[in-house]
């Protein structure tokens, strides 16, 4: 065996085998460098020169993609109001059991159930703007809730497997009256609605003007077309308020885009899904009115909700972490790549092969 090394660099060289003409096993493989595992290696030697190079243009990488995407990261604006438990929605009670009772009392009373927030502009928005519900103490990643859908019905097959819908699978327990989509992932179809109006600070006269929200093409397009089926629904979230879960859907299945977007899971207990797009510039010093239609029972499991106003950059939302994350790593790279440098040109200079410097080495 042979090696070959430099400055910068080090291989192993393996010599060839020699040939034999002795008779080998029945499973004895051939006398080969790759059934043998002795193909040639190679190895790199770093030395100094290397190591800095390394960490330097780790440096010099991340810290100009880690600023603009820093910049960009805290570049949207984004304004939110919690609103599950605002006064006026649930007057004259204050447990959670309490609020249950009155939304089940007020199904079909909208007024009773809405609340009003404002919420102040502090720097202007451009369109798009993007129309959030939050959730904070949902856990739609949980193993049973995840399982319970049929895929199958969702894209309209002939004899679906409903057999993952152990929950909200029958109509008032009736075998003959399937639920269609069933599962608890679309019986509990997210049914909060929102209005939203502005109030202009050079506006005369003074008066809230509604903005128009859309949620049309808020969906993925790949997903209304593959994953959900044009077909109406059957039994699926009746007016009739014990056997409602959440909001019902009354246009084919891949044309409710809020559907799609809930039949999405998210991973954490605390998270947004979209609602919809305002395409009507916002300014600072606005006022924004928003009127909360408070129907979705977060209280059955001590829920917060949310609505939130953002615009995006082609990096997304608001959401400087992987700006920072880039910064740090390329700023510590430096660094270390500069301390590496002085320790090994000034403080402890080695040459590169030195074998005096090896404990305990005998060359005799």
């Amino acid at each position: 065996m042979s090696y070959v090394s430099s400055a910068w660099w080090g291989c192993f060289i393996l010599p060839p085998l020699p040939e034999t003409e002795e008779p080998r096993g029945t499973n004895e493989p051939k006398n080969m460098r790759l059934s043998q595992q002795a193909m040639a290696a190679c190895k790199p030697v770093l030395d100094t020169v290397w190591v800095v190079f390394i960490f330097a243009a780790i440096g010099i990488v991340l810290i100009p993609i880690g600023a603009v995407c820093a910049a960009y990261g805290i570049k949207p604006v984004e304004v939110s109001a919690r609103y599950e438990t605002c006064f006026n929605a649930f007057p004259g009670t204050t447990s959670n059991w309490g609020r249950e009772k009155f939304i089940w009392a007020n199904a079909n009373n909208d007024a009773a159930l809405t609340c009003t927030l404002l919420i102040n502009i502090t720097q202007n928005m451009s369109p798009p703007i993007y129309v959030f519900y939050e959730m904070n103490g949902f856990f739609q990643n949980n193993r049973r809730y995840v399982s319970s859908r049929s895929d199958q019905q969702l894209v309209n097959y002939n004899n679906p497997d409903t057999s993952y819908c152990l929950q909200e699978l029958n109509y008032e327990g009736n075998s003959s009256q399937i639920i269609n989509p069933c599962g608890l992932t679309a019986w509990t179809n997210f049914n909060d609605s929102y209005t939203v109006s502005v109030l202009r600070q050079a506006a005369s006269p003074s008066s809230f003007q509604q903005i128009p929200i859309t949620s049309k093409g808020i969906a993925p397009e790949p997903d209304q077309s593959n994953m959900f089926a044009a077909y109406n629904t059957t039994y699926f979230n009746p007016s009739i308020n014990q056997y409602r879960g959440g909001a019902n859907i009354t246009v084919p299945v891949n044309s409710d885009d809020r559907f799609i977007i809930w039949m999405k899971l998210a991973p954490l207990s605390k998270f947004r899904k979209l609602w919809g797009l305002i395409e009507t510039p916002l300014f600072a010093g606005d006022v924004i009115e928003v009127s909360a239609v408070n129907r979705y029972n977060s209280f059955a499991f001590n829920g917060q909700k949310s609505i939130v106003l953002s615009t995006t950059t082609w990096l997304g939302g608001v959401n400087p972490f992987l700006g920072i994350s880039f910064l740090v790593t390329g700023c510590v790279s430096v660094v270390v790549g500069v301390l590496y440098f002085i320790t090994a040109v000034y403080i402890r200079p080695r040459q590169l092969g030195d074998l005096s410097v090896l404990q305990g080495w005998d060359d005799k």
